[in-house]
């Protein structure tokens, strides 16, 4: 839980999110701020994960799981999440997550 939430926290503020989305020519630039990421345990095997951010790319935030279950799991380095949030290429060595449970509950416009 706790390698899944340290993981977690290297997305927070503003990165280039090209490796953890797919290529989408209509996008100008693949940059997002995360404001924040909060996760709540549940249960022993359930966990909750709020993300706000400025926007979302398409399979960001499965790809944002899926790098921190993959860390947590010992499947990846915590390291390559910073490498590949530094490189912004859309080649990612990360697992997508099933977007089974995936819920926007807001959308807000200033």
């Amino acid at each position: 839980f706790e390698l899944f939430q340290k993981s977690l926290s290297l997305f927070e503020g503003i990165h280039d999110f090209g490796g953890f989305s797919k290529f989408d020519p209509q996008q100008d630039h693949t940059l997002c701020d995360i404001q924040l990421i909060k996760v709540i345990q549940l249960s022993k095997n359930h966990l909750r994960v709020q993300i706000q951010a400025n926007r979302f790319l398409r399979n960001m935030v499965r790809r944002i799981i899926g790098a921190s279950v993959d860390v947590a799991t010992g499947k990846a380095k915590i390291e390559t999440i910073s490498k590949t949030l530094a490189e912004g290429s859309y080649s990612s060595p990360f697992y997508t997550a099933p977007a089974k449970g995936l819920v926007l509950e807001d959308v807000g416009y200033s």
